[in-house]
């Protein structure tokens, strides 16, 4: 796979880590629909990185969840 050279290494993060949350923002709404479970709990290395944290936070308080 070839990446192209031209595209700045940031811009490449922040889709990786934007699509990352939204993922878990829709996880978290369809167990909300499923189970009506309004909690969503965060935890494990991964949110270490304050990007993703902040993204994934700002989201899922957007969403009241």
């Amino acid at each position: 796979m070839m990446i192209c050279r031209m595209v700045d290494a940031s811009l490449i993060s922040a889709k990786f880590h934007n699509t990352i949350a939204r993922a878990i923002l829709e996880v978290s709404e369809r167990i909300r629909r499923r189970h009506s479970l309004n909690k969503v709990v965060l935890s494990g290395g991964v949110f270490q990185n304050k990007y993703l944290l902040e993204k994934q936070t700002q989201l899922l308080v957007d969403k009241e969840l």
